[in-house]
């Protein structure tokens, strides 16, 4: 759809018709929207690439073992890659459990770009950077594309896939990974948006098929909500269009590209069918009314902006920002009013509404309803998703590129021919405003430790065998994330010596993983070494001052930090 801007902002200088100069390509305008979106992913991240190889990002949480445990995701899917996917499932972090790898986000798309990269110096941890940079780039671009299709600028646009990038969401999401990859969000967008503008074609339903196959591949909490809101609404729009062979091209269009992804979905889906979260858990990572209307304290306007301050004593923040929430509502009373994009505005109103509501989750009661709950219950894999305040990125998703129109708005109403100067300064004043609000205080970083040279190490990997290894003490029983940081370092560590790990980390642990963890508390007695014999350990690694005294046990290599011993069960 052809949008109401000069052609001068788009680069074209049209000559005079008789005689006059032909037509003039500017690229300078075309050139600096291109490099926009990846010079705000390196200045959101910064310094991450100056230490690109070393450390990886952290968003707003204050420990590390989430983003460690994404990097060792990405390690996993690399390693599997040069595989084939053979053993895929099959993680060496709960041995002898099979599916270990389906009990959280197995990222394979992420894993495969990253496979792509991970030859560079720094490995996969020079991936994991240039990863993200690239998801961050591709949210930008693509909020960008749809904002273009709902008819904005091209300034707009750029506006809006700036705002999308620079989301507090994703912000505070930069340490968990596939969090921060919502394109797959925007592409699925732009295909049913362009079934309802212009009627169906195979084109459109390969975006929307498209977009949640990536998401599905990227990020699963983004797929699941999307295909779930976007599902009945695309099948409503191809019921009523009424043109048989234009909607068989639409189906065809997104089938195919969620038939390549139906592998890995059904293989999570078949590993983890049994396994749900408990009410109480789903419940406590409910948003409150509260949390919407609330910043982190790490960005700038969570400390000032009275309606952002986080004093609620609940522990989640999930305002927008009054940049997309102003603008984006702006834009949606805009395409409303616009006939050729009244029903996109519908459908993006909806998808904003079912974030908004499902982010609140089982904490929404409406007289002993639960509407969250009917999701649980009757709808695949609802059940297997911990946390619903995850859900407000779909407000993000749905108001980011409505941004575009809504700053194309403001700006004919500041920039008027009689005060244009003032108009303008008063246009960038809120936008310099808005970016402040939801911009980062600082931007931390997680070193990432070189497992490959410690002792321990080397030594687990030269020994002939590939036997189960226990680590003492393990992560503590009660089983906070912050608890399980040195246990994702050994999982960085499996994957360079090879042996499987009885107890790791992961998102949705074994029913038995608090007794493993209990028993590998010092001191170790004989209770701990039968348990690690019925588990077929062979190697027992130990830090700090822990006393052995079992006959079973035989120290194997005195190391600088951790000592390695060998299990002999028939001793």
């Amino acid at each position: 759809m052809k949008s109401d801007v000069d052609e001068a902002e788009e680069g074209v200088t049209v000559g005079i018709a008789d005689g006059g100069d032909p037509p003039r390509v500017t690229t300078a305008p075309r050139i600096a929207r291109t490099l926009l979106h990846p010079l705000v992913s390196i200045v959101l991240t910064w310094p991450a690439l100056a230490h690109l190889g070393s450390a990886i990002p952290r968003g707003t949480e204050t420990v590390s073992t989430v983003p460690l445990f994404n990097l060792w995701t990405l390690q996993w899917n690399v390693d599997r890659v040069g595989h084939l996917w053979s053993g895929y499932w099959n993680a060496p972090i709960f041995e002898p459990d099979p599916g270990s790898f389906a009990r959280s986000d197995p990222q394979p798309l992420t894993g495969l770009v990253a496979w792509s990269v991970s030859w560079l110096p720094g490995g996969t941890t020079t991936a994991y950077v240039l990863v993200l940079l690239l998801a961050l780039t591709l949210n930008g671009v693509t909020a960008a594309r749809v904002a273009r299709r709902l008819g904005a600028s091209a300034t707009g646009a750029a506006v809006a896939g700036v705002v999308v990038q620079a989301s507090p969401f994703v912000i505070n999401e930069l340490g968990v990974l596939q969090l921060t990859m919502l394109f797959g969000g925007f592409i699925a967008i732009d295909g049913v948006l362009g079934l309802a503008m212009d009627g169906p074609s195979r084109r459109d339903g390969l975006l929307a098929g498209g977009g949640i196959a990536i998401a599905a591949l990227t990020n699963g909490y983004l797929a699941l909500a999307m295909g779930t809101v976007l599902g009945p609404i695309a099948l409503v729009l191809l019921i009523r269009a009424r043109r048989d062979r234009a909607v068989v091209a639409f189906v065809i269009g997104a089938l195919l590209p969620i038939l390549f992804a139906a592998p890995f979905v059904l293989g999570q889906q078949a590993a983890t069918d049994d396994l749900s979260w408990a009410v109480e858990t789903v419940e406590s990572n409910s948003a409150a009314l509260a949390d919407l209307v609330q910043l982190d304290d790490q960005l700038q306007g969570g400390r000032v902006l009275p309606w952002a301050q986080n004093d609620s004593g609940t522990p989640e923040r999930l305002w927008p920002g009054a940049l997309l929430v102003g603008l984006g509502l702006l834009g949606l009373v805009e395409a409303r009013r616009r006939t050729a994009t009244r029903a996109a505005a519908l459908i993006l109103g909806i998808v904003a509404l079912f974030g908004l509501i499902g982010s609140l989750g089982l904490s929404l009661d409406i007289a002993g309803f639960r509407p969250y709950a009917l999701l649980r219950d009757y709808v695949p894999g609802w059940g297997r998703l911990r946390s619903p305040f995850r859900l407000v990125v779909l407000v993000t998703i749905a108001l980011g590129p409505l941004v575009g129109l809504g700053f194309d708005r403001l700006a004919r109403t500041l920039r008027a021919p009689s005060h244009r100067r003032v108009g303008t300064a008063a246009l960038v004043t809120v936008l310099v405003v808005g970016a402040w609000e939801v911009w980062p205080r600082q931007r931390p970083l997680v070193d990432v430790p070189d497992v490959a040279t410690l002792d321990w190490v080397a030594f687990l990997d030269n020994v002939d065998d590939r036997d189960p290894i226990a680590h003492v003490p393990g992560a503590a029983p009660r089983g906070r994330t912050g608890d399980f940081e040195g246990t994702v370092v050994d999982m960085l560590a499996t994957v360079e010596h090879g042996h499987p790990m009885i107890s790791g980390y992961t998102g949705l642990f074994p029913d038995d993983r608090r007794i493993v963890r209990e028993a590998l508390q010092p001191p170790i007695d004989d209770e701990t070494i039968d348990l690690l014999c019925a588990r077929q350990v062979g190697w027992v690694v130990i830090e700090g001052d822990v006393v052995v005294d079992d006959a079973r046990l035989d120290r194997s290599l005195v190391g600088t930090e951790r000592d390695v011993y060998r299990l002999d069960c028939g001793a």
